[in-house]
């Protein structure tokens, strides 16, 4: 997959992640394998009133935690020219997606004001949307994603159909696996043709070689249970022209399910983590 045309380089991050601001932070935190679950302050809501060790109460949950980012409502209105009105009723998710989208600009080195009336297209919480910049309908791509916990109910639902850890953080690909953990966070990538970022002398974080999709349609029962025959031929597909040997990290989904985690355990194994290719060189999984 040398000299792809298509390639797409990362040339700007911008994160705001439980533990700390900043990419960084975000790194560190990887590196040391911190757990940044902390209780539900009163703040966000009252756990005392939602909370229920019996999963059969209607209307509780049966965590406590979550990851949470500190100050997540904090925002700095003037900067952006919004006023303190306005601001007051913004949803937290738009604050964060806004300051995160400045620092992944501002870690590329691109001022706002060159940016202004530029061809950038701007996608959030959506994937595989680049075909827009292969076409060259926009120049540039601000891709991010935001989640913010807010109030209790998403817990109870999650409680509810037994999706969500009691403990409150997630045991992936283990024996105690009993659900995930909930967390918050933003995270925004300036993407541009690799061709160009390299013309235009921009800093790449990474390159994005190759991107594929598919769903289980009608193979499985219920639609929330994976598919390991799909999700097999979603990584065949994806590395039909790559030399396996070359994969050295795997980040995968590690719903901490009894179901999930075996399906994609097995999935991976299947195609990319063979015996004979894990002789030839080591692999890591991380979540």
């Amino acid at each position: 997959m040398e000299d792809a045309v298509d390639d797409i380089a990362v040339i700007g991050i911008g994160c705001n992640f439980p533990g700390g601001e900043g990419l960084d932070n975000f790194w560190s935190i990887l590196l040391e394998g911190k757990n940044c679950v902390v209780d539900i302050p009163a703040e966000r809501f009252d756990t005392t009133f939602w909370y229920d060790a019996d999963d059969s109460k209607p209307g509780k949950t049966q965590t406590t935690k979550a990851a949470l980012i500190e100050g997540f409502n904090e925002f700095d209105h003037r900067f952006f020219g919004i006023s303190e009105a306005e601001a007051d009723f913004m949803d937290p998710q738009q604050k964060l997606l806004l300051q995160c989208t400045y620092r992944a600009l501002e870690d590329a080195g691109i001022t706002m004001e060159s940016i202004s009336g530029s061809r950038t297209g701007v996608y959030i919480g959506l994937m595989n949307r680049d075909y827009e910049m292969l076409q060259r309908d926009c120049e540039m791509a601000l891709c991010g994603g935001v989640s913010c916990i807010i109030e209790p109910k998403v817990f109870v639902a999650l409680s509810k159909a037994k999706m969500i850890s009691p403990e409150g953080f997630s045991k992936p690909f283990s024996s105690r696996a009993d659900g995930y953990g909930r967390g918050e966070g933003c995270g925004v990538v300036l993407l541009k043709p690799l061709k160009e970022a390299i013309k235009d002398c921009n800093k790449v974080w990474g390159i994005i070689n190759k991107t594929a999709v598919n769903q289980d349609g009608h193979s499985v029962t219920p639609i929330t249970k994976p598919s390991m025959t799909q999700q097999e031929e979603l990584l065949r597909r994806v590395y039909s022209e790559s030399d396996l040997t070359n994969v050295q990290y795997i980040e995968a989904h590690g719903t901490g399910t009894p179901i999930g985690d075996p399906t994609e355990a097995g999935s991976i194994s299947n195609i990319i983590a063979k015996p004979d290719l894990l002789v030839q060189r080591h692999c890591g999984l991380a979540l």
